[in-house]
């Protein structure tokens, strides 16, 4: 009887672990990216453990690529620029409503990890805007 309860114990104390490893998030670049009325620079890039917000619809203005050291894409999204803000409408005639759009904005990105990552590359409109350097979180040794 007593060792009916420790291997129950000893189950149930498994599938506790099995199922809080499958909550745990994933490992993801986190780039984090100054916008400045339509040019982006690269304020600090990392791998972390969290998950990517990273669109498919490609009918966003900037796309993200995720390239190998033989510009395979291995990964690729869309996204748009948060530089919008939406003024809450006007409270007597005469007042103005609308949108205010941000001249320079920082603001953070993320997207799945990939062992073959060595660069990321933005573009808008077929043209290159950021070309960041992701190396030093590969785990590739080029033998195969």
């Amino acid at each position: 009887m007593k060792k009916v309860i420790i291997m129950q114990t000893l189950l149930a104390i498994l599938l506790a672990v099995s199922f809080a490893s499958a909550l745990d998030s994933e490992k993801i670049y986190f780039l984090n990216l100054e916008y400045n009325q339509d040019s982006l620079k690269l304020l600090d890039v990392s791998v972390i453990s969290g998950y990517p917000i990273l669109s498919n619809d490609s009918s966003l203005p900037y796309k993200l690529e995720l390239l190998s050291i033989n510009q395979e894409v291995l990964h690729q999204g869309y996204f748009d620029v948060p530089n919008k803000i939406f003024a809450p409408p006007p409270l007597g005639p005469g007042e103005k409503s609308g949108v205010i759009e941000l001249k320079n904005i920082n603001f953070s990105i993320s997207l799945p990890y990939n062992k073959n990552g060595y660069a990321i590359r933005i573009t808008k409109d077929q043209k290159v805007l950021l070309t960041v350097d992701i190396s030093k979180y590969m785990m590739y040794c080029g033998d195969g």
